[in-house]
């Protein structure tokens, strides 16, 4: 199948398949060379001023990227599935927005296969003055057992110790060993307090979305020190979509029919929450 150059970066070079099944995507990777001469934009929404705008806008985060493959288990690469299931959110979101003629703009955090900072995906949602932000993953587990789809909101500190073990996997290790500190900081500001408020009932709103329209495993909301929830100026939430060392949830993600449905699930619970938290009428 033929490939097409879609970004360059000074490290990497991000290629992606055109291809006629859309769920090939989650068995390839990209392709990366070190060359120092090679250097394009490489993100959606980077250094973009907020133009004004009568709506509300959302930014939706693919998890990983570039180097960062994530959770991969069984040749399935949670970077490239948290893209694909990235689009596929804003896709929806778009469709029911039009329908119910609420103004709202959804981009992404990034839209091919590169690696982007934790807290630089944080202050481009600052940046461009997003109300809602989202995080996108697949979890992984040292059982095989374990199984689900999973909200979680910021706090200090984690909820249990499965929690733990998700924040330890999304944060690197550094960002792991500071972030306490910095998350503590963040929280005794009153305007952060608010929307950590806000988050938990956007996060009840997905998690009740799913549960309705895909009837998955549900393990819950939870709440843990993610420094990609980490500073946020707005409601702020990290999706888990399912386990890919669960075969289950592994065969489920691999299917494009239940990503769409956890896609279209997801966009119920965004717009339920804009219209009840945010009053659009």
């Amino acid at each position: 199948m033929p490939w097409c150059v879609i970004g360059l970066a000074s490290e990497e070079i991000s290629l992606r398949h055109r291809w006629a099944d859309p769920m090939q995507v989650l068995w390839t990777t990209s392709l990366n060379w070190v060359d120092e001469g090679l250097v394009v934009a490489r993100r959606s929404v980077k250094n973009e001023v907020a133009q004004p705008f009568n709506g509300y806008r959302i930014l939706v985060d693919p998890g990983h990227g570039g180097r960062d493959d994530g959770a991969v288990y069984s040749g399935v690469h949670e970077k490239a599935l948290t893209l694909r299931l990235s689009e596929m959110i804003r896709s929806e979101v778009e469709r029911a927005a039009k329908f119910g003629r609420i103004p709202i703009q959804v981009k992404l955090t990034r839209s091919a296969d590169i690696a982007i900072p934790l807290k630089e995906r944080v202050q481009m949602a600052n940046d461009w003055k997003a109300d809602l932000f989202m995080s996108v993953h697949a979890n992984s587990s040292p059982s095989a057992k374990a199984k689900g789809f999973e909200v979680y909101f910021l706090s200090s500190y984690s909820s249990d110790e499965d929690t733990h073990h998700v924040v330890q996997k999304e944060n690197s290790e550094k960002e792991t060993n500071e972030n306490n500190s910095d998350v503590q900081s963040i929280l005794a500001d009153v305007q952060t307090q608010q929307h950590i408020k806000e988050s938990s009932y956007f996060a009840e709103d997905i998690h009740r979305a799913v549960s309705l329209k895909v009837r998955t495993n549900q393990r819950g909301v939870r709440q843990g020190p993610f420094t990609v929830l980490s500073g946020t100026q707005m409601p702020a939430v990290l999706v888990e979509v399912g386990y890919l060392t669960n075969d289950e949830d592994r065969t489920d993600l691999q299917r494009f029919s239940y990503l769409k449905r956890i896609a279209s699930a997801i966009s119920s619970g965004i717009i339920e929450y804009v219209l009840k938290v945010r009053k659009i009428s």
